[in-house]
């Protein structure tokens, strides 16, 4: 029996990526060269490029960095803003994903093929560091610009900053998610985006974190008003839920989908969600969910007009949620 070599390391793969990536950069200097790097977490990436200074500087090769100003960016023009550099030094490029949203990616993509002639005045590398979703449409949409590639470098995430980017998006609270400004909604977006493509395992806890990052994306999309698209990511959500025998997590997307139906009007399907899940919630002991589905359907009944219902509903919840916090401050552990 033949033993199957293990899969290498994520830092060995980041590792001979970067040398090959540093070949490129020294020897296109002061031509034009178009690569791609895909990275999906920034804070890998601004390491990799960290590292890629150290490696460059002995050799005299500095590298210029611009970030896309965001949705309206003229790309071209703001590469040859940046683009005065007498020796041909590598440009990296950051923030494609802020010039082409998910709703309507196509007028950057149009920009970079309609265009990519131009591009080759710029006599140097340059370099579009991109998460893998922007990644493939490129690939898929501008295939005469992806054409001119001649370098691809697929940096591989290493699972404790991946680990790390996914515990700290999935503790931001959805009431401080809906707060946000536009322009921080789509940056999680991006981010989470990246981390969904992180996460493509089979392996039940990667199911489980690719369920999470589906529904809190789900919910961004829901708060920008882009509705189709976030039904779609909260049904898949509840599908891969469903199949993990994850009850909770089936209740709460129940919540949000019936969230999702209340502000589409549907006030009918809201309330068969809402009530689904708060049985759940019920069976499953968890106060909390409990009292916060509660209150949604009390708000669901003073839409309606039933504020004899609205009020019952409302003062089971805060009654509920008031007894949970005073159980916690005594460390009753209560759920």
């Amino acid at each position: 029996m033949n033993d199957v070599p293990p899969p290498p390391l994520a830092a060995e793969v980041n590792e001979r990526e970067l040398l090959a990536m540093a070949r490129m950069l020294r020897r296109g200097r002061g031509t034009f060269v178009l690569a791609f790097a895909r990275c999906n977490i920034p804070a890998q990436r601004e390491r990799l490029v960290s590292t890629l200074r150290d490696v460059l500087a002995p050799l005299n090769v500095a590298i210029s960095e611009v970030t896309l100003s965001g949705l309206q960016a003229d790309i071209y023009a703001e590469l040859t803003a940046v683009s005065t550099n007498a020796n041909g030094d590598p440009l990296f490029v950051y923030g494609l994903e802020s010039v082409m949203p998910s709703e309507d990616p196509y007028r950057a993509l149009a920009q970079l093929n309609e265009r990519r002639g131009r591009y080759q005045g710029l006599a140097r590398p340059l370099v579009f560091w991109v998460a893998e979703y922007v990644y493939r449409l490129i690939a898929e949409k501008a295939p005469d610009f992806w054409g001119w590639r001649s370098g691809v470098y697929e940096f591989v995430s290493e699972e404790g900053i991946a680990r790390e980017t996914y515990q700290r998006e999935m503790a931001v609270p959805y009431m401080q998610m809906t707060g946000l400004a536009l322009a921080e909604k789509e940056a999680r977006i991006r981010l989470l985006m990246g981390l969904l493509d992180d996460y493509r395992g089979d392996d039940r806890e990667t199911r489980s974190a690719r369920s999470n990052v589906l529904l809190k994306l789900g919910q961004l999309h829901e708060e920008l008003g882009d509705y189709e698209q976030a039904e779609r990511l909260y049904r898949e959500s509840l599908k891969t839920a469903e199949e993990l025998g994850d009850r909770h997590g089936f209740a709460v997307t129940q919540g949000s989908l019936g969230h999702l139906a209340r502000v589409r009007g549907d006030y009918e399907e809201a309330e068969r969600l809402y009530r689904e899940s708060l049985k759940t919630f019920e069976e499953l002991g968890d106060r909390r969910g409990v009292a916060v589905t509660q209150g949604s359907l009390a708000d669901l009944a003073r839409l309606r007009g039933d504020y004899e219902q609205a009020e019952r509903l409302f003062a089971a919840s805060l009654k509920m949620l008031d007894e949970r916090s005073k159980n916690s401050a005594t460390g009753a552990g209560w759920p």
